[in-house]
């Protein structure tokens, strides 16, 4: 069925459609990740016309880190980090 549904056969992509319906009905954690595929999926189709070099899509809670020069150092912090440029912190 899967095969054919995905050749197009309109009849099994229907009870391909059926089934997988009822399957994330009966399965909540199932319908997360699907959610999550879908928007990752739709970000990509959406955005897929930039070409900037310097793009990046970090979505959920995931962090991003691009290094365009491999010689330079790289800088890799946690959700606390407090960076300084040209300024001395305040201490309190």
């Amino acid at each position: 069925m899967l095969e054919k549904a995905a050749n197009g056969s309109a009849e099994d992509q229907t009870k391909l459609t059926e089934y997988l319906r009822g399957e994330l009905e009966n399965d909540s954690v199932l319908q997360e990740q699907v959610q999550k595929l879908a928007e990752e999926i739709h970000l990509e189709i959406t955005n897929n016309d930039i070409q900037a070099r310097n793009v990046q899509n970090v979505t959920g809670q995931a962090q991003g880190l691009q290094v365009n020069d491999p010689n330079q150092p790289v800088i890799q912090a946690g959700d606390n980090a407090k960076f300084y440029f040209n300024t001395t912190p305040n201490p309190k």
